[in-house]
């Protein structure tokens, strides 16, 4: 409950042609018994007053929407951060050195807001990134060797590959992984020692939830413990496709909401 004794509420938030963002607000309304909110950027960049306080005990932030909606941590108890960028690309009658400038204070706006937020967050913001850590495909397998978990040879100028069943000759299984659920798209569950390195790689991600890809092989590249089980990751992604995991990814995404009433910093 809120201060003001309603029901706070649950926001989803993303990019305005994030279709993923919209299909989770609309999976959660499902399956939530309070109010779930899609919020996008360009209503966060036009339709929306800001208050941002900065200070020695951290940043406190007031955001009301241009419908009279007012998010702060006394009216939103959970949150899907899909955010990846505010910018002032849309304020055609400004001089590109004054959008420019525009971008990154609405980038520390935003930064400032969900941090204010604390742990009501599902993938906090980060110094690097709106909706956490950002990495590179070499940095996610740099991350992977420190949890052991096997590596795929991979060449970087690859196109994003294909997600296929494990049984399909060269398919690609993804996974999400959220808290400490590991949740397989479409395929058989996942022998113990693959769930838990997808779970240590994803606590130390600093994420709170992810999409990793795996590939049949039978040892990685000699990385790791070599407990692949035939399993090693190939890819991982911050922004999951969260459709691929239909109720079961809804699911758990719930439960993660749930764990996260009241939380603060």
């Amino acid at each position: 409950m809120s201060r003001s004794g309603v029901d706070a509420i649950w926001l989803v938030v993303g990019q305005h042609n994030d279709i993923e963002a919209r299909w989770v607000a609309d999976g959660l309304r499902a399956r939530a018994d309070q109010p779930v909110r899609f919020v996008s950027d360009a209503t966060l960049v036009h339709d929306c007053r800001w208050d941002l306080r900065v200070g020695a005990g951290g940043a406190a932030a007031r955001l009301e929407l241009g419908d009279g909606t007012v998010l702060d941590p006394s009216t939103v108890d959970g949150v899907v951060n899909r955010l990846c960028w505010l910018g002032a690309e849309a304020f055609a009658g400004a001089s590109a050195t004054d959008r420019d400038y525009a971008t990154g204070e609405l980038h520390a706006l935003g930064l400032g807001w969900l941090e204010s937020l604390g742990g009501r967050v599902v993938n906090r913001p980060a110094g690097t990134g709106l909706a956490g850590p950002s990495r590179r495909t070499a940095e996610w397998r740099s991350l992977a060797r420190t949890v052991r978990l096997p590596i795929a040879p991979f060449d970087s100028d690859d196109p994003p590959p294909e997600v296929l069943p494990l049984d399909e000759e060269g398919g690609v299984a993804s996974v999400l992984v959220v808290d400490g659920d590991v949740v397989p798209a479409d395929g058989p569950d996942l022998p113990p020692a693959v769930r838990d390195g997808l779970t240590a790689l994803r606590r130390a991600s600093g994420l709170d939830l992810l999409e990793a890809h795996l590939v049949a092989s039978a040892d990685g590249d000699g990385a790791g413990t070599g407990t692949g089980d035939g399993l090693a990751l190939r890819s991982v992604s911050f922004l999951a496709t969260m459709s691929r995991f239909g109720d079961a990814g809804l699911d758990a995404l719930h439960k993660a909401l749930i764990t996260r009433r009241g939380a603060r910093r």
